[in-house]
């Protein structure tokens, strides 16, 4: 099987002196010139670009993005990559953060394989009702 790491070789044209051919690498696919128009190239990368999270983000952002995904799907079992795919983050990052800082949000780890993560709403202490003492 030809490795394909290395580039191709195309027959150059006969030799017709000594009825050689010569052998003549190709010029590989990533050094090969785009024949679309300059204006056309760099309106694909802006757009390529537009469409990929922010290479840096604020100390807890991500964090903050990952709860509010979870929030706003309350008892379903999210895996990190999921999370990671629906804000734009790794899915690495989001794991570490929701173990560390989960119990803060009320974020419970529901699954250890695949490991899930599950927004579960606080529930409120119950206030004592009046006159629900006995009295002497």
């Amino acid at each position: 099987m030809p490795n394909p790491r290395k580039s191709a070789t195309k027959p150059a044209a006969p030799d017709t002196t000594t009825n050689e051919i010569r052998l003549t690498r190709a010029t590989p696919a990533r050094q090969r010139k785009s024949t679309a128009p300059a204006s056309k190239r760099t309106a694909t990368k802006a757009a390529a670009g537009a469409a990929k999270a922010p290479s840096h983000r604020a100390k807890g952002e991500l964090l903050a993005l990952a709860v509010g995904h979870l929030k706003k799907h309350p008892g379903v079992a999210l895996t990190p990559g999921e999370i990671g795919r629906a804000v734009g983050g790794s899915s690495g990052a989001i794991l570490n953060g929701l173990t560390r800082h989960g119990a803060e949000h009320d974020i419970t780890q529901t699954g250890e394989r695949p490991v899930q993560f599950t927004h579960q709403r606080a529930k409120r202490a119950a206030a004592p009702r009046r006159g629900s003492r006995k009295t002497r």
